[in-house]
């Protein structure tokens, strides 16, 4: 029965760590489109 608990408690980890890995990568895209629209109204501003 300890080997049961054993898989259950890895899969969980893995699929916590699947998720800490998809919100990582969302974060990196928002605030990397953020970042380039800041940059973007720079430029306009610039033009301007």
């Amino acid at each position: 029965m300890g080997n049961r608990l054993e898989k259950i408690q890895s899969a969980a980890r893995q699929q916590k760590a699947k998720l800490y890995i998809i919100v990582a990568c969302i974060a990196l895209l928002v605030c990397g489109c953020t970042a380039h629209r800041r940059k973007g109204q720079r430029r306009d501003r610039n033009k301007k």
